[in-house]
């Protein structure tokens, strides 16, 4: 059923962009934000950043830059962002394929860089400032941000007991769009961003203590 939603949600996304859009002859131009200051670059390659190509892993939590699309039309109500330290770009809803991160080439993180150097500095590394477990609000929502490290990838659990977790964020930022997050207490395998991640021993022990299934 998650899946079916999603995939619901990518056409209608699609559907509800301007003709304009990746469109030969009428490019997109991009207006890069950091924290206090945005730059607009009219260099037609970064349509590209958009298109279908192989997704790359999830970048791990860090200061990042806003990417807004433009068409001529004006400002699309869509952002993409662009992790500098990780030289990964998270693209948005309904471009071309699902939402999720992918790898530059040489070229476009030449043009990126060359934006960054007029827009620094970035926006800090966001922070969970709330958090819900099985529905309950947790006393220590920061250790969530964990959830963003580097796992080690498995298959995806059998059926079983699952606990749904919901984050807050301290602003937007590309790691909130990532669906549903829910853990698998019997395996230890947390589900985010369409893909399953083996938890380490300690972090597991800490969901589980705040959804109630141990002291």
């Amino acid at each position: 059923m998650r899946m079916e939603i999603t995939a619901a949600l990518v056409v209608l996304s699609a559907l509800a962009l301007p003709q304009s859009v990746g469109s030969k002859g009428r490019p997109l131009t991009v207006k890069l934000c950091g924290s206090k200051e945005c730059v607009v670059s009219k260099r037609p390659l970064f349509q590209d950043l958009l298109r279908g190509r192989a997704e790359a892993r999830v970048a791990p939590l860090a200061s990042f830059y806003s990417v807004r699309f433009l068409s001529v039309e004006g400002e699309l109500p869509v952002i993409g962002y662009f992790v500098q330290s990780a030289n990964l770009f998270w693209r948005p809803l309904g471009y071309f394929g699902s939402p999720g991160w992918v790898r530059p080439t040489r070229a476009e993180l030449a043009a990126l860089r060359a934006l960054i150097s007029r827009a620094a500095p970035p926006f800090p590394v966001p922070r969970v400032v709330v958090a819900w477990v099985r529905g309950t609000r947790v006393s220590s929502p920061a250790v969530y941000a964990r959830l963003y490290d580097d796992f080690p990838s498995v298959a995806r659990p059998p059926a079983g007991r699952r606990v749904e977790i919901a984050l807050r964020w301290s602003r937007s930022n590309p790691w909130q769009s990532t669906g549903v997050i829910e853990y698998f207490p019997a395996e230890r395998v947390l589900f985010r961003d369409y893909a399953w991640y083996r938890l380490p021993p300690t972090l597991g022990a800490q969901i589980e203590r705040d959804a109630g299934l141990r002291r």
